[in-house]
């Protein structure tokens, strides 16, 4: 009979540590990679062919942001960027068609 009360205890605990932080999760929560208010911005070089390519050894940072009327308020951190350095955030509109 101890080995069964045991077993259920053990049993009980496991299930306890994972059932618990799914009870206490917020709603709605989702990792960073699928918040729409984020973005991932990657060192790009044009090449001859006129497109760009990511240089996948080479800058990279995830910039958060908030629309706000007219105004984009955002945070980004940046990683791989030379030090001493000036960088530009630049935003390019979509062309409007008619």
């Amino acid at each position: 009979m101890k080995k069964v009360i045991l077993f259920t205890t053990v049993v009980a605990l496991l299930v306890s540590l994972v059932a618990v932080p799914i009870a206490m999760a917020k709603k709605g929560d989702t990792p960073a990679n699928d918040k729409p208010n984020t973005l991932y911005l990657y060192e790009k070089d044009i090449h001859e062919d006129g497109n760009w390519y990511i240089v996948w050894d080479g800058a990279w940072g995830k910039m958060s942001f908030k629309l706000t009327d007219t105004t984009i308020d955002f945070v980004f951190n940046g990683h791989g960027l030379e030090a001493r350095t000036d960088y530009s955030l630049i935003y390019y509109p979509e062309p409007q068609t008619a």
